[in-house]
């Protein structure tokens, strides 16, 4: 396990779908040994799986992925919604939470005014609703910066992707994991980055640092 963790990643292929679905797949493997190496010590365990051996296996890891509350009961109102992530994010996810919320709103990333059930949704909680974003690209650099200040996972892109939590920008689709790491690569091909997007990194750095700052102080009174 910690032999591929650790190793150096070598691929053939130049194109970027291919580079950025090579490092997805590395990311999700290393994911499953270091978050659910039980699960995959039962997989090699067993001479061979059968098909409810597999069947099970699938429940074992969505049982474990889940959200701390069901979707099957959601609350019947917004302010409920709110109150329940509230009660039980932990104190990284609240202050994600609020600087997914007031960063976006201001750069007008979604179409939607976003509140804090939005941004716990995005994070991995409950599922209040989709959104809509106002540019692709803007959205994968919103959420690559989150990334490189390990604010978010490793797998946002599958997150978005598989639990169908955002829009694209004509509206016409969820965003794929496929469009979201294209969209990434094509950022980073085409550097140095616009003044519009540099201010975007800015200011997410910028509310970051003061969000911190005001959390550590209320918690020092």
């Amino acid at each position: 396990m910690f032999d591929f963790i650790n190793s150096i990643q070598f691929h053939d292929n130049s194109d970027a779908w291919s580079k950025n679905e090579h490092q997805r797949n590395c990311l999700t493997v290393t994911k499953l040994l270091i978050e659910y190496g039980r699960l995959v010590k039962l997989y090699f365990a067993r001479p061979s799986l059968s098909d409810s051996d597999i069947e099970e296996l699938i429940n074992r890891f969505y049982i474990g992925d889940s959200p701390l509350h069901s979707y099957n009961n959601p609350p019947n109102s917004q302010d409920e919604k709110e109150e329940v992530h509230l009660d039980t994010v932990s104190f990284k996810d609240e202050l994600v939470a609020e600087l997914i919320v007031s960063v976006s709103n201001e750069i007008n990333l979604f179409k939607e005014h976003i509140n804090l059930a939005d941004a716990y949704t995005l994070l991995g909680h409950e599922k209040y609703r989709s959104l809509t974003t106002t540019n692709n690209s803007r959205l994968v650099l919103f959420f690559d910066r989150l990334l490189s200040l390990n604010l978010v996972s490793d797998t946002w892109q599958l997150d978005i992707a598989r639990r169908e939590l955002i829009t694209s920008s004509s509206g016409k689709k969820f965003l794929s994991q496929h469009d979201l790491s294209s969209t990434l690569y094509r950022l980073n091909e085409r550097r140095p980055l616009m003044k519009k997007e540099i201010e975007i990194l800015d200011l997410i750095d910028m509310r970051y640092k003061q969000l911190k700052e005001d959390k550590s102080n209320k918690r020092n009174d």
